[in-house]
């Protein structure tokens, strides 16, 4: 049996969380430390919720239908992982909203019990926006430092998304939303 692609199930934001993210991404690039814009090129601000086998259409359809309303964002530190890999991110608040989001998308995903990233399940989850990685340890800190001037942010999530690991391929997940 062939395997599935993976794919990356991620929130993107509103136009001015994006932009928020934008710019702390072009002020790391201007300390001369890089960012996902530099590195990433075809990276766009978002937070990921999983990262899975594809799903089959029904299970996209389901999510589109079956998932509550888009959560509220806020971006309140900075911060980096540790270990090699020289990730630097944005840490999202972990509202009831947003875990509930979460949660109501991997009991769906369960159902057909793919292959996930485990660092994303539920009890695991570190809600997070990366906004540069691959960095030498001397550039941590002064990335963490930058960003750090530039948060909070608060905003909201405006879409749900699968994008294709690997080639960045984007399928919107969303049902349609009346207008508010």
């Amino acid at each position: 049996m062939a395997s599935r692609r993976m794919i990356a199930i991620e929130l993107f934001f509103d136009p001015p969380t994006d932009r928020a993210v934008r710019d702390v991404w072009a002020a790391l690039d201007r300390a001369g430390i890089g960012s996902l814009a530099t590195t990433h090129s075809r990276q766009h601000p978002h937070l990921t919720l999983a990262v899975t086998d594809e799903p089959p259409p029904m299970i996209i359809d389901r999510l589109g239908a079956e998932l509550p309303a888009l959560p509220r964002i806020g971006l309140d530190a900075a911060g980096c992982f540790p270990g090699r890999g020289g990730v630097v991110f944005l840490a999202v608040r972990a509202t009831p909203e947003l875990l509930a989001y979460h949660q109501a998308l991997h009991t769906i995903l369960d159902e057909y019990e793919p292959r996930q990233v485990d660092q994303l399940r539920p009890g695991r989850f570190f809600p997070h926006c990366t906004v540069a990685k691959g960095l030498d340890e001397d550039r941590i800190g002064p990335a963490v430092a930058v960003a750090r001037g530039l948060v909070p942010i608060s905003g909201a999530a405006t879409s749900i998304n699968a994008v294709v690991v690997g080639s960045g391929e984007i399928t919107s997940i969303d049902r349609p939303r009346p207008a508010r």
